[in-house]
C-alpha cells in the first residue's frame, strides 16, 4: 500500500487554499451572507447558479489578471501547505485548473498569468512544483493523491487508479467539516 514516503501528493488551489468564491462575490459587489445566508448546503458548484441571475459568461469575462492574483488565501492555508510539506517534502505539488468548460483562450491566458503571480506571492516554494491540468484524472495512478474540494475531480481521479481526498467545502458533501478542514485533512492523512 502507497504510504507518505512514497505517495506524489497534488494539492488543488481553487477551493482549497485560495478563495475563489470569495473573488467572485468581490467581482459582484457581495458578501458571503447576502449571496449564501439563505442557500441549502452543499451549494451548487456551478456559478450560473451560485450566482444567478447574472450571467456566467459575464461573470468570466470580469476575471481578469487582477482577479487571480488578488484572490485571498483561506484562513488555513499557510498550515496546511506547512502540514503537507512536512509529510510529502517535494512531493508535495500544487495541481490547479486554469480552463473552463467554455474554452475562451482569453481566459485561459488570465487566469495563468495570474495564478502565477499568486503562487509566487503566497507560495513560492511553488515555482517549480506547480501542474495546471483540467483534466486532474489524467494524473491519475496508485501512487499519486489529489486532495481536491470537487467530489467530480476526486471521483474520475479515483477512477483512474488514483487516490482522491476531498476537501471540505459549502459545495460539497463534507460542508459540515469547514469548520475545522485542516484537522479534517490531518485525520485522512494518518491512512498513509
Amino acid at each position: 500500500m502507497p504510504t507518505a514516503n512514497n505517495l506524489i501528493c497534488f494539492l488543488d488551489c481553487d477551493g482549497v487554499i485560495s478563495d475563489f468564491i470569495g473573488g467572485c462575490l468581490k467581482l459582484v459587489g457581495k458578501t458571503y451572507k447576502d449571496q449564501f445566508e439563505f442557500m441549502r448546503k452543499p451549494f451548487s458548484w456551478s456559478l450560473s447558479e451560485l450566482f444567478a441571475p447574472l450571467d456566467e459568461s459575464e461573470l468570466l469575462s470580469k476575471m481578469d489578471v487582477d482577479f487571480w492574483e488578488n484572490l485571498e488565501p483561506y484562513p488555513w492555508a499557510k498550515d496546511l501547505v506547512e502540514y503537507l510539506g512536512k509529510r510529502f517534502k517535494d512531493d508535495l505539488v500544487l495541481c490547479t485548473s486554469a480552463g473552463y468548460l467554455g474554452g475562451d483562450h482569453n481566459y485561459f491566458t488570465k487566469a495563468v498569468a495570474g495564478k502565477e503571480k499568486w503562487i509566487l506571492k503566497h507560495f513560492p516554494q511553488f515555482a517549480t512544483r506547480t501542474i495546471i491540468c483540467f483534466r486532474k484524472e489524467y494524473l491519475a495512478s496508485p501512487y499519486h493523491l489529489l486532495i481536491d474540494d470537487s467530489e467530480p475531480t476526486v471521483r474520475k481521479f479515483v477512477n483512474n487508479n488514483g487516490i482522491g481526498v476531498l476537501f471540505p467545502q459549502d459545495w460539497n458533501s463534507l460542508y459540515s467539516h469547514l469548520a475545522d478542514p485542516l484537522s479534517y485533512i490531518k485525520n485522512m492523512m494518518e491512512k498513509f
